[in-house]
């Protein structure tokens, strides 16, 4: 079973004595380890933390909720370069994305925005993965998209 948890920058030498401790153990880092309540600077001033679980391969960002932790409006410059750094540190397929919409100030086509045009140097093939499939391809399972009502995907 897979723990997915809020692990802050500050826990994150935690966690990666527990990743190195327990291989087979699949940990999900959600909000990229952003503490609720912070915003801007207080937010991502030890962000740097995160980036080195990146050499567990059992260890998976979760880029969830990312302009709650921005007083900026769309499209919240300051966040693709986190987002970038990032994909260049885990790669695509253990890093997923997600809106977390009702925390969230501003609408759904925005959150979404900020990752599939707004985020420069992350590329636009693996932009489209779902978080599911991503995750279950990041970790070695399989996710089959179930057919809608009416035989459409």
């Amino acid at each position: 079973m897979p723990i997915v948890a809020l692990i802050t920058h500050h826990s994150a030498h935690v966690i990666d004595r527990v990743a190195e401790k327990f291989p087979a153990q699949k940990i999900a880092l959600c909000h990229l380890g952003i503490e609720t309540a912070d915003k801007d600077e207080k937010a991502f001033r030890d962000f740097v933390n995160i980036l080195p679980l990146a050499r567990r391969p059992n260890i998976m960002a979760k880029a969830s909720a990312l302009p709650a932790y921005t007083s900026e409006a769309y499209p919240f410059r300051a966040l693709p370069p986190y987002i970038r750094k990032v994909y260049d540190a885990f790669g695509p397929q253990r890093m997923v994305w997600g809106t977390d919409l009702g925390r969230l100030h501003c609408t759904y086509k925005q959150a979404i925005a900020l990752v599939t045009k707004n985020s420069p140097g992350y590329p636009p093939r693996t932009r489209n993965g779902s978080w599911p499939a991503r995750c279950a391809n990041g970790w070695g399972g399989t996710f089959e998209r179930r057919a809608r009502p009416g035989g459409q995907q």
